[in-house]
């Protein structure tokens, strides 16, 4: 590699530790990753375009097609070393989910941008031949960083073929890739919990990992949905000065009908409330 296109891939490695503040060296990252000397310039300037670029459909699309530039020669380098450039498509988040699907299902860097609805039946897997594949795995763990409820069945159905063992040998790689979004996803269902039991005992400290944090998505979701609830209630007083936190529903014939934290439907007679009480309740129902 000549002096030049060797000092422009370590700017192109270098300005991502800058962040947004680098969003003006966009237009040139973007000539690089089409047109750079080589094909290692391309690379790393096609993950920096992605990881700096203004997230939207058209840059993601310019991406995608700069991964077939050149004749495709760009295409043997990612299938080495897929991750870091499904790592950087992920970060479009829902717009990516089309792509890194393809790429998991498939084990094969998509020529265009597929629809973010393109299939997901499991009978478009086994297409990658042995038990490990790099590209693969990668397009599972980048799945897993889009953080979308959606990627799940995908992640899942990808596990599943994972485990098909060709000439004996199943990709542990893949398995473990889906494992890790599993968790990543944080998403609490039968079919997840099913998955990550059947492999338990063979990824002990993964499993175990995935679990936890889908456990504490879970823990945290509920708490979420109660703090939700609880601000529809308010503290009702009776006659004798006893308190409880309640939710109103409704006065119907000098009848008000109140639910518990719990859930439980009640009705009381309105005089049985404080003044205050009653008040409110009647302004509540518009009387």
């Amino acid at each position: 590699m000549s002096a030049e296109p060797a000092k422009q891939l370590r700017i192109c490695v270098q300005l991502r530790g800058f962040g947004p503040i680098a969003s003006d060296a966009v237009p040139i990252l973007e000539q690089l990753m089409v047109a750079g000397e080589t094909a290692e310039l391309r690379y790393h300037a096609l993950i920096s375009y992605a990881l700096l670029c203004e997230r939207n459909v058209d840059n993601l699309n310019k991406v995608v097609l700069a991964t077939q530039a050149g004749n495709g020669t760009l295409v043997p380098l990612i299938e080495a070393q897929p991750l870091p450039v499904m790592l950087a498509i992920c970060r479009f988040g829902k717009d990516s989910l089309g792509y890194l699907r393809q790429v998991a299902l498939k084990a094969k860097l998509p020529a265009e941008l597929p629809g973010a609805d393109a299939s997901t039946s499991a009978e478009t897997l086994l297409t990658a031949v042995g038990p490990r594949n790099d590209l693969r795995a990668a397009g599972i763990l980048a799945l897993g960083e889009t953080r979308e409820p959606d990627a799940v069945a995908t992640v899942l159905a990808c596990g599943s073929s994972a485990g098909n063992k060709i000439n004996g040998v199943k990709d542990d790689q893949s398995i473990l890739a889906t494992v890790r979004s599993l968790g990543a996803l944080g998403v609490s269902s039968t079919e997840v919990i099913r998955f990550l039991d059947q492999y338990k005992s063979e990824f002990k400290d993964q499993v175990a990992a995935a679990r936890s944090v889908i456990d504490q998505r879970r823990k945290l979701k509920a708490a979420i949905d109660r703090a939700a609830r609880l601000e529809k209630f308010r503290v009702f007083t009776d006659r004798n000065g006893v308190a409880t936190r309640l939710e109103f529903i409704e006065l119907e014939d000098q009848l008000v009908r109140l639910r518990d934290i719990d859930g439980k439907n009640l009705v009381f007679p309105i005089e049985q409330f404080s003044d205050a009480n009653q008040q409110w309740i009647r302004e509540k129902a518009g009387m």
